[in-house]
């Protein structure tokens, strides 16, 4: 695949396609000299297959992470609980 050029898109974006051919421009922004260029047409051919599996991983990872936060706080609430118990006389 060499003289291909590859895009990264960061995973938390979202894309509203799989695969298409498209016409893209850049538009270059001089924000000193307050201009703007655009570069002439290019055709693509854009595919997200592996986007898409990258970002369902991604996601998943994410969702782990916050399970993982979430188990050790009930640990920890659990474990408070059953300390405050044994120091607790109980009464019937």
């Amino acid at each position: 695949m060499l003289g291909r050029p590859v895009f990264r898109i960061p995973l938390t974006y979202s894309l509203r396609f799989d695969t298409a051919r498209v016409n893209m421009q850049l538009v270059i922004f001089d924000v000193d000299a307050q201009t703007s260029e655009i570069s002439q047409s290019a055709k693509a051919y854009v595919s997200a297959e592996k986007y898409k599996v990258a970002r369902e991983i991604a996601i998943v990872n994410e969702l782990g992470k916050e399970v993982k936060v979430y188990y050790e706080a009930i640990i920890k609430a659990l474990e408070d609980i059953v300390k405050k118990g044994e120091k607790t006389e109980w009464k019937l």
